[in-house]
């Protein structure tokens, strides 16, 4: 069965009936069988990361690579192999590590991926004081609009 299917029928089991009704059948039961629609590959990478925190169908990233690229914001892949030091470029990713080292002061380190590949940030501490509560708690990081 497919998986929506079957996340309704799991979600079925917890319709059992307790001590005054035992023994008569669930409402779940009794209901009119009707076809539920396939869940598209968005949906059920959603609910991987959901269940399990990933997915063997696709990268989250994958989905908003048309947005990114109208945002100017280069894959992972294309900034570790093409930019140059010191070049200011957008990179968007899920977070994979987060690192803030006593010894680095309010410097933040982290590691990011998209559907390509990963890049390593460091974040200094002007950046941090503006986004701190953004940047520690964030599952996945992305350029704003501006060209900054």
């Amino acid at each position: 069965m497919h998986r929506r299917k079957a996340l309704w029928e799991v979600s079925a089991l917890q319709d059992m009936p307790v001590e005054l009704f035992k023994g008569q059948a669930s409402e779940s039961k009794l209901e009119t069988q009707m076809e539920l629609p396939l869940m598209s590959k968005g949906e059920q990478v959603v609910q991987d990361y959901a269940t399990v925190g990933l997915s063997l169908k696709a990268h989250p990233v994958s989905f908003v690579r048309p947005q990114l690229d109208m945002l100017n914001t280069k894959s992972c892949h294309t900034i570790n192999n093409d930019a140059t030091n010191g070049q200011l470029v957008k990179v968007a990713g899920l977070v994979l590590v987060r690192q803030q080292p006593g010894t680095a002061g309010r410097v933040c380190f982290i590691t990011i991926e998209d559907e390509i590949g990963y890049s390593n940030l460091v974040v200094f501490e002007k950046l941090f004081e503006t986004y701190g509560k953004e940047i520690l708690h964030s599952i996945i990081l992305q350029p704003q609009k501006s060209d900054a």
